[in-house]
């Protein structure tokens, strides 16, 4: 036992050590309750000087541009490799001959992967003529064994060459994505497809996966996190497409597995369905929308806390996601995005389709154009137009397009233009790489910083 005296010192010792803990306990709530300064808002960089340049013409259906992103991947036949070349791989679609003297349809040409390489220090310094690019093919799909996986809807297509007897012509409905993975090897999807190709770094190709989920992808990436995200189109009832058979929804794929990361709103608009045309076109299938997604730099990860970004033409709008995959619209009223991506610190880009007014078939009311968006609040800054505003150009292309109200009045989207984009970024410029099936067109578009 304690002595008294030892009792009451220890007593006294505790209570002024509990006097000194309220103390310290009252300083920190207080200081906890002190107004924090509100972060300052985040301002969009102005971006200078862009010019678009075509550097290749005459391409058939070009989609799917990616590119290898590690400067120890570029692969040169030279002995000293810039750090300025840039590269990548692309897919070409199928073409197709209409045999109005004998019947029947036949293969023209098979969809086919090729490699890109480009300068950026030269683009820097000079504009490239048309034509200049370098590229190889590396692989062809046999069409006659891949029918099911590259024809969504052929019969609807798009003439090329009005010839006689016979024509030219493509699918119109065909939406094609390629991805590089970690070893140079090749991903392709296809919307009308099931499954994913595998093409590896000589050419082979083979069915890396196929599974009934896989249907209706448009868009294809390679995450930082070793997986495979592909954006996917909804599937709707043919005879009433408010009637979702499978929403808009984001899978991964790792390991041959098939997991939802999550859904999107899956609603088709009242001006789209006022339309009878449009609904006549729809048949049950996802090919009249367009997904495109984009993972964030690691930068703008830790700045916005948005880790991935996806762009629904249809619908108008942007979305971004979370970690958790907690999905928030970032802006909507778009101009109907065709593409998006992302810089090193996060801010970001898409591309926006042409509308046409829907009488007289003569006027492009919204050119292909960049934009760059805030990715703190969604608000929007027009960069530059480039594609085309002749008509002539998309009308001898002449497809399938669907009815949308832009600015009030009904007008058409293309059906079969689908556009990609590729950043390429040095510390003082931005290099977008632009493909248009439409057209058959890869352009480059430079911005200074």
């Amino acid at each position: 036992m304690y002595p008294i005296n030892s009792k009451m010192n220890l007593m006294r010792h505790v209570g002024i050590l509990s006097q000194m803990e309220l103390i310290i306990c009252i300083i920190i709530l207080a200081s906890s309750c002190e107004e924090k300064p509100t972060p300052e808002p985040y301002i969009l960089p102005d971006f200078k000087n862009p010019s678009v340049t075509s550097i290749k013409n005459n391409l058939e259906f070009p989609s799917g541009l990616s590119s290898f992103i590690y400067a120890s991947e570029l692969k040169n036949n030279s002995k000293n490799v810039s750090q300025n070349i840039a590269s990548g791989v692309f897919i070409e679609g199928p073409r197709f001959q209409n045999l109005h003297s004998n019947g029947g349809i036949q293969i023209d040409q098979n969809p086919k992967i090729s490699r890109y390489e480009i300068d950026l220090e030269q683009l820097s310094t000079n504009e490239l003529p048309i034509n200049t690019l370098v590229i190889n093919t590396i692989s062809e799909f046999d069409y006659l064994k891949y029918e099911d996986d590259f024809d969504s809807f052929s019969y609807f297509g798009s003439w090329i060459i009005l010839g006689e007897p016979d024509s030219i012509w493509r699918a119109s409905r065909l939406l094609l994505d390629n991805c590089i993975i970690s070893n140079d090897s090749i991903l392709t999807s296809s919307n009308s497809s099931d499954k994913i190709f595998l093409t590896n770094s000589i050419g082979s190709t083979s069915v890396l996966l196929e599974d009934p989920d896989l249907t209706g992808i448009t868009d294809l990436i390679y995450g930082k996190s070793k997986k495979i995200y592909a954006a996917q189109t909804p599937v709707l009832d043919q005879n009433n497409p408010n009637n979702v058979i499978r929403p808009k929804r984001l899978i991964s794929i790792k390991n041959s597995s098939i997991n939802t990361e999550f859904e999107l709103p899956t609603t088709i608009g009242s001006a789209f369905l006022q339309y009878p045309e449009n609904l006549s076109q729809w048949l049950g299938t996802p090919c009249l929308e367009q997904l495109k997604i984009v993972e964030n730099s690691e930068e703008g990860k830790k700045r916005f806390g948005t880790e991935f970004y996806i762009a629904d033409l249809l619908g108008n709008v942007i979305y971004k996601v979370d970690k958790s995959n907690n999905v928030d619209v970032l802006a909507s009223d778009l101009k109907y995005p065709t593409s998006i991506a992302v810089d090193s610190m996060g801010n970001l880009f898409y591309t926006s389709s042409p509308v046409f007014k829907i009488y007289g078939y003569s006027v492009v009311t919204n050119r292909e154009s960049l934009y760059a968006l805030n990715p703190e609040d969604g608000a929007t800054k027009m960069i530059c137009a480039f594609g085309t505003s002749v008509f002539e150009e998309y009308w001898w292309h002449a497809g399938f397009g669907i009815s949308v109200l832009y600015a009030g009045q009904r007008c058409e989207l293309p059906l079969d233009l689908n556009i990609t984009n590729v950043l390429y970024e040095t510390e003082n410029r931005l290099y977008f790489l632009i493909t248009n099936t439409r057209l058959g067109k890869l352009y480059v578009i430079k911005l200074d910083k």
